[in-house]
């Protein structure tokens, strides 16, 4: 069985992955409610475990994430299940220092 992605459906969860790295949705917690399944978590890079209560109230902070997402790769595992993966590249401000980080 060949599985394809549309366009539109592509189009949709690359907006969606990006949304979590702008601030105006990261930090929006209506946004995060509907997006993250109720057992949710996500390992940090630290490889800290993050749960989807922690991840949902944040404190707002600057995100300098490079848009579009580096290698941003979407295939689908099944007819109802797709995998997004990509290069994160974020500046994070630390004391008036601006660190680049890329994973």
């Amino acid at each position: 069985m060949s599985l394809t992605l549309s366009e539109e459906d592509r189009s949709i969860l690359t907006r969606l992955e990006e949304d979590m790295w702008r601030e105006v949705t990261r930090f929006d917690q209506a946004f995060q409610e509907q997006r993250f399944a109720a057992d949710f978590f996500e390992f940090g890079r630290s490889g800290r475990v993050y749960t989807r209560d922690q991840i949902i109230h944040l404190d707002s902070q600057p995100i300098h994430a490079v848009l579009p997402l580096p290698n941003l790769a979407i295939r689908l595992l099944d007819k109802n299940t797709a995998q997004v993966t990509y290069n994160s590249q974020v500046e994070y401000e630390v004391r008036g220092w601006l660190l680049c980080e890329e994973n």
